[in-house]
Parts: structure tokens; sequence; C-alpha cells
């Protein structure tokens, strides 16, 4: 029997069933459970990796931002950079509730939580069933692995960017429905501009946005709606006008995009197809990029999944094209396709080793899988039960429902587990067991700066990944990567320049291994030099010096500064 196509009028309707929910009230108990269920698996991967993984750079820069925040000294982007606001401001509010490196980590996770309730939300916007919703959402919370990593560091602007998006997504598919209350103009306005704020990485989420409030322009356009949404756009990226309009837009430069891996467009789309992609799905391993269960298995399980997810597409298609119904599904599938062409124009991206360049993409793989296959199973339930075949249609429907997205579901948590186990072993961890090594991981680093403070040594010169990490572990601390690294504060680098005798880190030559896997780079000392070489140029320059060691760091004290070159 063939769907006439709905009246052009209807399109983009929200999906309501003629006849009243027959499903078994067990099924919403069983969402709920396995939703549960993957609740506490996500909530516990990322507190295991919260209290192993020592902290990095990166992550200790967006700490000394949010402390700065928190003493009124705001900040518009990440140090050292055009792009990358809102995260540092959300880590400000975690830290008053939880302070240190747990509240600075804990924000990535929290925004990652507050993206996967979207996914349920929009999942259910798109095809009128809750318990799809909280499958969705479950699902996002827990799966690929790269998202329980990344989501447990603090890196600055990916995860407010991932939640603002979808926020945007789901306030978009709200009024092509209909809804055009305040609150939802408002909401969409606000989360385009701050997104936009946040990272350029809002237009994953913008092109299906734009996709679904264009083919509705019919259903909710009035002067007062476009208004609202552009005036709240505006206050949401008023940071990012008011700092650009006063240094000329360097935003928009070429020299403010992320340092590239050296990379052409194509390049960056093979590594994406050859590497990002099968990581995101959970079918490679982090930072070694083997295929899970070895070559065969993992070739199977990624050919799998993208079967699943071209289907979901093509029905997208389908069910547009045959019932004029589900625009707001199709246009979350177009996100998907354009999802790597707009990625590739990133230069960033050619990094695959831990997936962080293609988390988005799940975040928009789920709500187009999830609401084209419900709506295909659904679709029997808005025709009238009016004999027992279409009954029995419509009350087994909801079940296959559930069936499909808990297969899913315990897949996802099954590829993920694997992930986690292959990854423990990697030395970023250094453990082989959930239940073993929950200690400070940043007890010799905090060694280092207790000793620093023991020998009065209080303003250094480090590499980038020593120096900002030593700063946010002990405030009273000033340490500054040289000009050869990345300067992120200029306060501090004035700070340690203006010492009188600053201190010279370095691995300390015993403990090479150990301060490499504390610090998270095989970086010994600033710019080209190591301890040893560091001392040789001093003495070619008659400088004196003393050492002193710090655990797994020594400070070289010259008695004055040395000519570098």
């Amino acid at each position: 029997m063939t769907v006439a196509p709905a009246p052009l009028h209807e399109i983009d309707s929200p999906p309501t069933p003629a006849v009243a929910d027959p499903a078994p009230r067990w099924l919403d108990v069983a969402a709920i459970a396995l939703g549960f269920v993957a609740f506490v698996f996500g909530a516990l991967e990322r507190i295991w990796l919260l209290v192993h993984v020592p902290l990095f750079s990166d992550e200790a820069v967006v700490g000394l931002m949010a402390r700065q925040i928190n003493h009124g000294h705001f900040t518009t982007f990440f140090w050292g950079q055009q792009y990358g606001g809102v995260e540092p401001y959300l880590v400000a509010l975690v830290t008053h509730v939880l302070p240190g490196v747990s509240g600075v980590n804990a924000t990535a996770a929290i925004l990652s939580g507050v993206a996967a309730i979207f996914v349920g939300l929009l999942v259910t916007e798109l095809c009128g069933d809750r318990r799809a919703g909280i499958l969705a959402g479950s699902l996002a919370w827990v799966w690929p692995y790269t998202l329980i990593w990344n989501s447990s560091r603090e890196l600055g602007f990916h995860f407010a960017t991932l939640a603002l998006g979808m926020v945007m997504l789901y306030f978009a598919v709200r009024l092509a429905h209909g809804h055009r209350g305040i609150p939802t103009t408002v909401v969409l306005g606000l989360a385009a501009g701050a997104g936009w704020w946040s990272s350029p990485e809002i237009v994953y989420f913008a092109v299906p946005a734009a996709i679904v409030l264009i083919g509705s322009w019919s259903k909710w356009s009035s002067i007062r709606t476009v208004v609202l949404v552009l005036a709240s756009a505006v206050v949401g990226a008023l940071p990012w006008l008011w700092t650009n309009a006063r240094d000329g837009f360097k935003s928009l430069s070429r020299s403010a995009a992320p340092v590239a891996v050296p990379a052409s467009y194509g390049e960056r789309l093979s590594v994406f197809f050859h590497k990002t992609l099968p990581i995101d799905l959970g079918v490679k391993t982090l930072f070694t990029g083997e295929w899970v269960g070895g070559p065969t298995l993992g070739k199977m399980l990624f050919a799998a999944a993208l079967v699943v997810i071209v289907g979901a597409l093509v029905a997208s298609v389908w069910l547009f094209a045959t019932t004029r119904r589900g625009f707001t599904t199709l246009a979350c599938a177009a996100g998907v396709v354009a999802f790597p062409f707009v990625l590739a124009a990133n230069p960033g991206t050619a990094y695959w080793i831990d997936g962080r360049y293609g988390v988005d993409l799940t975040f928009l793989i789920i709500p187009a899988v999830f609401a084209a296959y419900a709506t295909l199973v659904l679709g029997e339930r808005r025709r009238p039960a009016g004999h027992h075949a279409a009954a029995r249609a419509s009350q087994s429907a909801p079940i296959w429902v559930v069936a499909l997205g808990a297969v899913a579901l315990v897949a996802g948590v099954g590829l993920t587990a694997i992930g986690s186990h292959d990854t423990l072993g990697t030395p970023d961890t250094s453990v082989s067991a959930f239940f073993s090594g929950w200690h400070n991981p940043n007890t010799p680093i905090t060694q280092v700066a207790d000793a620093m403070d023991a020998a009065h040594i209080h303003d250094a010169y480090g590499d980038y990944w020593t120096a900002y990490t030593l700063d946010e572990l002990d405030p009273s601390l000033s340490v500054t990567p040289t000009r050869f690294d990345v300067v992120r504060s200029k306060a501090l680098s004035a700070a340690v320049a203006h010492s009188s005798q600053p201190a010279w880190l370095f691995f300390s030559p015993n403990e090479l291994t150990q301060a490499k896997a504390a610090f998270q780079n095989p970086e010994a000392g600033p710019g080209v030099y190591d301890e040893s070489t560091f001392l040789a140029l001093l003495a070619r320059q008659g400088i004196p010096a003393r050492v002193v060691h710090l655990g797994i760091l020594d400070a070289v004290i010259p008695d004055r500064a040395p000519n570098l070159g």
C-alpha cells in the first residue's frame, strides 16, 4: 500500500500519531533502564580518565584562563588565538563548585552530557517517539570511545561548540515544526551567535539548521521571528564582534586558522575517510589507528556501520519523496553528507590520532539514523487502526523501535568498551585495569612544584608542555615557554622576563621516561635544548650556573641571561 504524499502545507509538521500510543508501559521502563545503564557506564569511563590521566598544557591553559576570569580578567578567545571562546567561562563556573584540575576537565564531560540530552530531544522531535529519543541520547553519551576520551580533557572550545550546535539544531527543528514562541526563537539565535564565538566548527550544525529553516520558511516566517533570531544571534556573538571590530576582524584571516599538519584539502579529505571516520565510528583505536579486533573484524564492523548510515540517508530521501514529510530528518541527513567536505576546509584536521575533529559527526549521525529508521517503523501508527491487522501493526511498531535502538546502544557500548580496553595500555594512562591506579596522576608534577618552592625558585623558562602545567598546579609559580615555543600568556612571559635570575627547566637525564609520561610530551627542555646542550651553551659563553634537582625535572640557574641567538 502506497502512502499518499502529504499536502504541501503539512510538510515539516511534527509527527503526531493518528491514534493514542498503544505501546505497553514496559517499553518505557525498558528504554529508561537501558538509558540508565548507559549513563552509569559513560560516567564511570569519564571518571576513570579524570582520575588516571595527568594534566597537560592545553588543559592547563584553560584552567589558567578560568582562574583569571574568576579574578575579573576577561578575554574573548583562547589565549594566543583568534578563535575559541565561551568554554573557559563555563570552566570558571564549574571550578567554583569543583575546584582544581577535576573541575577543569569535568566541564567538557558536562557539556558532552548536555549535547547528548539534546540529541534525545531532537530525535523525539523528529520522529515523535520518546523511547527512540532516550536511546539515541544514551548512545550519544557512550559512543564512540573518542568521545569519552576527548570529553574528559578540557581543550578550550570543542564541547561548548558541540553543545551549542545541538541546541541550535534542535530549536531550528522546533521552529520548523511551528513552535514560534519567543523562547524558541531567542534560544535559537543565542546558540547560533555564541556557537560562532565559540568556534567556526559551529558550521557543522549550521548547515543542517539552515536547510531546516530555509526549507520550512513558509511555516515560520514572520518579521518578528526573523528579527528575534538575528538580534539574539548578535547578542550571542557580541564578544566576537566587539573584539574583531577593534582589531580588523583578524578572526576571519587565514593566519587565524588552527596550526595545520601540512596537507592539502584532498589529503585532509583522505585522512578523514581512512583515519578519522573509522575512529569516530569506534572501529579503529585511538593513537595507533589499528582496527578493532584485527583488520578482518574491524573492516567488517566498519562496513556494517556504513551500511546502517547509508541506509538511513537513503531512507530519509525516500520518506520525503514519497510522503512529503520528514524534511527535517532529511536536513539532518544532509548535514551528515556535508560534514567531511566542510571538515576538510579546516587546516588542522589532518591531525587524526585522537579523533577530536570527527566527534561532532557522531552527533549528526545518531539523530539522522534514529529518526529515519524510527519514522519508517512508526509509519503504520499514522494510519487509522480500524481493523485488527492495523491495530497489531500499531502496537508492534514501538517494540521494534526499542529493539533496534537497544541493539544500537549495546553495539555502541561494546565498541566503546573495546576501545577503552585497547587505550588503557597506552603510555597516556599506564595502567591495564579499570579498578587499579586510583591516585593523583599529577603527583610527579606537584612534587616538582613543591621542590621549586623549597628551593625558592618561582620564575622559570620551560617548554610549552611543562610551563603551563606547572603554573596551573601551583599558582605561586611563573613558568613560561621561550620565544622558540608557543607563548599563550603575555603576563607570565613578562613576569619571568623581569625576574633577576630565572631558572631553566629540563627533563632530568636520569628521569627521562618518567618525565615524558608525566608531562605527556618528548620535549626535554625549552626550544632545541636539553640539559646537556644548554649547559654546553653556557660553558661556551662563560656563564657560571648551578643545577638544582627537582625530581623528574632539573632547574639550571645561570648567573646571567645567555645569548640564544
